[in-house]
């Protein structure tokens, strides 16, 4: 007896509505991530991703973020990025992580979107609204892009959903719940900023047409009280974040640019009403349901009033935005998917009352209408997994079409301890060649505003040594012209690929630091300074990076050869190259600057190392014959260097 009614609660417990609306919740994610799944890692990076997780891996080397890393999203998404690198890093699984921590949040902006749905109206209006949401490329492109866009969003929905609770079940709870969750998502971008005015407005509806309190002074009493407790939590849930970094610096990074944008941009970027226009392109049928379901909530005045003020206050932050990217207008997605999945659970229960004999005309039209836009949006979005959808772009490596060999010859040519300024900040994460700290955030936002004017990208690129500038993308010839121009003057050589991509290479140096100091003379034309010596051990490689000075100007174009060999004196490793495959010959080398130059060496992998020296010097290409060695003690004009392998 006991054992069947505990079997019969059980069951009451796994298919009570609630459970009911869990488990078919659960199946749209599980179906959805299925179908999704092969696209987390093999899309197209989004523009700003490089530049978070260069950051957090700069940050996890130990430098302070914001005041010598710049950054600026808040610090909350910062720990969400590095974290996952931190754990992974080294193995090729690190952004993947950081990808799957970017989803989990994603998934939970749709379950909070689906529960309102269903607060607000059914089961089948949350289940609607996930599946409406879990179906936009855009949005799964963006649940798993390395942006703080989207935890913030999620946070936010949190806190929407907990503030929906608090006014229809009045415990406070909910509201300090939804407080604490509108500071994380503050705290992880400044994005959700229309829910500082909305909740608190949700807690005048309560006070006005829910509390039963009738004294106008026990009103006040109430809301002030309400009030004070939802703003206090969001600002001590901000500042206890906050409070952990440098606070001048990082008001400065994140609040001090949005500022200067302004001022750089205008009132309204030109290019923001062409990212509406896009949004719309690859968002209209869902629009369209949206307001279908807004329209269908006329009825139920409070929810119309509810719905329709959030929508209002998400439109009104995103014209304070500017300028206006495409990630930014993702805030409205959790929103129209809530409305259009309200608006199909309205029509499911129009077609269920609906008479045929019915003469009045409004229940057919709205019904019709409904039911035209579902087909128009299951067309739209069949349509729109093709490959050309800007957010189903593929990408085995995440970069774009051809930078694939820009990145082999930054690796090849460059040590991992070189600076490369670069505009392209997903190339410079995927090659491992960082900028300069404080360049890391090298956005369009920050070069047209003053953070960093074209003296200070010179100043930082001097100051660093950095061996190379890439301006990929139009950001540095477009706001920072005067820093293209003296790059082009100042290094030494360039590389130009068949799509006009320059990368200006060979900084020369001032004072050289060699941490192995050398002092050869080669032939009275040559003088190596000193030598470092980088080990990768997880990939079984050694970058040699050599400090030349010229001691007279050049007429020929040496070549350098670099001669790993085992305590046999037989040559294992074979690194005779050109200076940057010759995109910066030795007759361009100045003779009052050093030049630093590097050549990567894949190791063996099986052998004891212990005894390997290294070979170096320089020889005609065409004669073969070597420069003559100072001091020469290998017997062939050669200069030795004992290998630590301990390294290794």
């Amino acid at each position: 007896m006991v054992r069947k009614q505990i079997i019969s609660q059980t069951r009451a417990a796994l298919f009570s509505q609630r459970s009911r609306f869990g488990w078919f919740l659960l199946l749209i994610l599980v179906v959805g991530l299925l179908f999704h799944w092969p696209r987390v890692n093999t899309l197209v990076w989004s523009s700003d991703e490089g530049i978070h997780l260069s950051a957090a891996y700069l940050v996890n080397q130990g430098l302070e973020p914001y005041r010598q890393v710049s950054f600026s999203q808040g610090p909350l998404f910062l720990e969400m990025v590095r974290w996952p690198l931190r754990w992974w890093g080294g193995s090729d699984n690190d952004v993947a992580a950081v990808r799957l921590v970017m989803l989990a949040f994603g998934l939970s902006s749709l379950v909070a979107t689906a529960l309102i749905g269903r607060a607000l109206k059914s089961n089948l209006a949350g289940w609607c609204a996930a599946a409406l949401l879990l179906v936009m490329p855009s949005f799964f492109y963006f649940a798993r892009a390395v942006m703080a866009d989207g935890p913030a969003i999620a946070l936010g929905m949190w806190a929407a959903w907990a503030a929906i609770r608090f006014l229809a079940r009045g415990k406070r709870r909910w509201l300090m719940a939804s407080g604490l969750l509108l500071g994380l998502s503050l705290a992880t971008k400044f994005l959700t900023l229309y829910a500082v005015a909305w909740i608190p407005f949700l807690i005048f509806l309560r006070i006005c047409f829910v509390e039963s309190a009738n004294l106008e002074w026990a009103r006040f009493r109430v809301l002030t009280r309400d009030g004070v407790t939802f703003i206090a939590l969001v600002i001590g849930a901000l500042l206890a974040i906050y409070g952990w970094y440098d606070l001048p610096s990082l008001l400065s990074s994140a609040f001090g640019m949005r500022i200067a944008m302004r001022d750089a941009f205008g009132s309204w970027a030109a290019n923001n009403r062409d990212e509406i226009v896009e949004f719309w392109h690859y968002h209209a049928p869902l629009l369209l349901l949206a307001g279908y379901g807004l329209f269908s909530q006329k009825e139920r005045w409070i929810h119309h009033f509810l719905l329709g003020s959030w929508l209002l206050l998400i439109i009104v932050s995103l014209r304070v935005q500017n300028p206006l990217y495409h990630q930014h207008l993702q805030l409205l997605l959790p929103l129209v998917a809530l409305l259009a999945g309200l608006g199909l659970a309205t029509l499911v229960e129009q077609l269920q009352r609906i008479s045929f004999r019915s003469p009045a005309p409004l229940p057919w039209s709205l019904a019709g209408t409904g039911i035209a836009l579902t087909f128009w949006f299951g067309l739209f979005i069949m349509h729109s997994y093709q490959p050309t959808n800007r957010y189903l772009e593929l990408s085995t490596t995440g970069l774009r079409e051809g930078q694939e060999p820009i990145v082999a010859f930054l690796q090849k040519f460059t040590a991992p301890s070189d600076c490369v300024v670069t505009d392209d900040l997903n190339l410079a994460f995927i090659s491992r060649r960082f900028p300069p700290a404080m360049l890391i955030d090298l956005s369009n936002a920050r070069l047209a505003t003053d953070s960093i004017s074209d003296h200070r990208l010179e100043r930082i690129t001097l100051r660093a040594g950095c061996q190379a500038v890439a301006p990929l993308t139009d950001r540095i010839t477009e706001y920072s012209p005067d820093f293209a121009a003296w790059s082009a003057e100042t290094f030494l050589g360039s590389r130009q690929d068949g799509d006009g991509t320059t990368l200006w290479l060979g900084q020369p140096l001032v004072t050289a630091h060699p941490t192995l100091p050398l002092h050869v003379e080669l032939g009275g034309e040559l003088l190596l300074l000193g030598a470092n010596l980088d080990v990768v051990q997880a990939e079984q490689t050694l970058y040699l990076s050599l400090y030349w000075q010229s001691l007279k100007p050049l007429t020929t174009d040496y070549k350098i050869f670099v001669h790993l060999r085992d305590s046999d004196n037989k040559t294992v490793v074979n690194g005779d190259h050109l200076p940057y495959d010759n995109f910066l010959p030795t007759t361009r080398w100045p003779v009052d600057r050093a030049v630093k130059e590097t050549i990567q060496l894949t190791l063996p992998s099986a052998e004891a190392l212990a005894n390997y020296r290294l070979f170096i010097g320089v020889y005609h290409p065409d004669s073969q014959k070597r420069l003559a060695v100072e001091n020469d003690e290998s017997g062939e004009n050669a200069i030795v260097i004992p290998v630590a392998w301990d390294l290794l």
